[in-house]
């Protein structure tokens, strides 16, 4: 039986396809290590972004465990996946680290042997609000300014 359907049969509400955390613009790399306050509030507003939250490994070597373990997270609408390339390719050496690309989609920004680039990066225990409205201030790079300032507005309700 294929991954896949197992966690269907499980009922794990959204582990998302591993692809997609490397194309999507907003990527939280987490632990289930961390607070469980924090993995919630980090779950409700990334998911109101549509961010991705993601696990280096299984809990215990477990599927299972880390589907019960991450179940609440998906309950509030978190998209979840475990990649721990995606920790190598951003050099994510702590978590919470909140990514934000541009080049998501460019493969070419993340070359083998060295961290993907075009980015805006941020390490700590902050609100998504807070990391937003740092990295919209951020005019280092244009484009990834704006893409966090619309994603700020949107998670404060300003924007649909």
């Amino acid at each position: 039986m294929q991954v896949a359907e197992q966690v269907r049969q499980m009922g794990a509400p959204t582990i998302i396809n591993p692809n997609d955390a490397s194309r999507a613009d907003l990527i939280v790399f987490v632990s289930m290590s961390m607070p469980n306050a924090s993995l919630k509030r980090i779950a409700f507003e990334t998911a109101r972004v549509g961010g991705v939250m993601v696990l280096r490994g299984f809990v215990n070597d477990s599927l299972k465990q880390t589907i019960s373990a991450t179940r609440e997270f998906a309950n509030l609408g978190a998209q979840l996946q475990v990649n721990p390339e995606l920790f190598k390719s951003y050099n994510v050496q702590s978590v919470p680290t909140f990514v934000l690309s541009r080049n998501a989609q460019e493969k070419s920004s993340c070359e083998s042997q060295q961290a993907c680039k075009g980015n805006f990066q941020l390490e700590g225990d902050a609100s998504l609000v807070a990391v937003l409205n740092q990295m919209s201030s951020n005019n280092s790079d244009k484009t990834l300014s704006k893409i966090a300032s619309s994603k700020l507005a949107k998670l404060q309700g300003i924007e649909p």
